[in-house]
Order: structure tokens, then C-alpha cells, then sequence
């Protein structure tokens, strides 16, 4: 089973990432056995993140010792556990799907991997200043898209501005974000290519 790192960050909060190589037929069985009710009559590689991402959710309950009966989306598109008040959230970017799972507190968390394109996309989402501090890194840009979607990931409300609404600072080697004056601590892990970014 290709649950590759399972983390217990405090007794309230953990997160999970999975490598997928998984084949077709090995992820239905997972889907059947696990009940993780998914249709797999979408895109092959969209249909084994999807079937990742459940399963590392699965896996933090078993952890936080919470009841697992399913997952839904609200009306913002936002998952959310069933029969359980947690907060959850997950991304995925093959072949790694990622969650995060807090009890107490709003979550967001996202994974993108380091690519070339993000240099030329990043006045859409990043404010003159960030811009500044970033330069032409295509790690630092692809972290502070991450963190803007972990924040973004808190929030059951869709019109934000990535640019205008959402703001990161470094201090300390630390990273500050900010949506719509709530304030949120955020971590980053690298996993070979890829940057994962996720609150505290």
C-alpha cells in the first residue's frame, strides 16, 4: 500500500500523502472493498487521484481515531466528512494525492509541482510585492501557489481573488498567509518534484 508518509502533527491535526502506482484494476478493488463509492467512468488518472485521495483521508481517521462514513461537497465545491464536524481537505497532482484533516480548526492543503509555466501565470496570483520577493524562482512561485490554495481551500466562499485577497509574507523562514484578515500559519514539505503546502 503506497501510504508513503502518515504524519500526526498534534493530537487534533495529521496529514497523509500517497504515491500512486496502483493499476487500473488494483485501484477499483481498493474503491469496491474500501466503499468509497467513486465513478469509475472518468478519466483513468483523474479516477486513481480521486481513489488516493479517499484512501489517505481514510487512513488520518483511522489515526485520529474518527468514524470514516464517506465524504460529500458542499455547494462551494468544498468536501467535507460525513457524520463528523472535522475540517478536511485534499489535493492531488500525479501520482501524489495529499490530505489534511484538523478537528479543531479551518484546513487547507495543496500539492503542484514545479513547473516552467508558473513564471508566466504568476501576476494572476501574486501581488507586487510577492512578485518582488519570488523573482524568477520557479520553487518560491510554486510555494506561494501552493500556500494561496491551501488558504484558498479554507474558505466555502468562491469569489477571492487570489492576487487581492489572499496575501503571504516570509518571516523567519516562516510563511504568514492572510485571506481576508484571518491569519494562517503554513508549512511546506518538497516531495522530488513537487512542493506541498499546508496550514497549522
Amino acid at each position: 500500500m503506497p501510504l508513503i508518509k502518515l504524519s500526526k502533527i498534534t493530537t487534533s491535526k495529521a496529514f497523509g500523502i500517497w504515491k500512486i502506482n496502483e493499476s487500473l484494476n488494483e485501484i477499483n478493488h481498493l474503491n469496491k472493498v474500501e466503499n468509497l463509492n467513486i465513478d469509475n467512468r472518468i478519466i483513468e488518472k483523474k479516477f486513481k487521484e480521486k481513489v488516493a485521495a479517499r484512501m489517505v483521508i481514510k487512513k488520518i481517521c483511522e489515526n485520529l481515531k474518527l468514524n470514516y462514513y464517506g465524504i460529500k461537497k458542499n455547494k462551494a465545491g468544498k468536501p467535507f466528512l460525513i457524520k463528523n464536524k472535522a475540517e478536511i481537505s485534499i489535493s492531488h497532482s500525479y501520482p501524489f494525492a495529499v490530505a489534511l484533516i484538523n478537528t479543531k480548526n479551518l484546513c487547507g492543503i495543496d500539492i503542484e509541482k514545479k513547473r516552467e509555466k508558473i513564471l508566466k501565470i504568476n501576476p494572476k496570483f501574486l501581488d507586487e510585492d510577492e512578485i518582488k520577493f519570488v523573482g524568477t524562482s520557479r520553487k518560491k512561485n510554486t510555494i506561494f501557489w501552493c500556500c494561496k490554495e491551501a488558504l484558498f481551500k479554507t474558505s466555502n466562499k468562491q469569489n477571492i481573488s487570489f492576487r487581492d485577497d489572499i496575501n503571504l509574507k516570509e518571516k523567519k523562514k516562516k510563511i504568514i498567509g492572510k485571506i481576508r484578515e484571518k491569519k494562517f500559519k503554513l508549512s511546506i514539505k518538497e516531495i522530488e518534484d513537487f512542493i506541498i503546502a499546508y496550514t497549522n
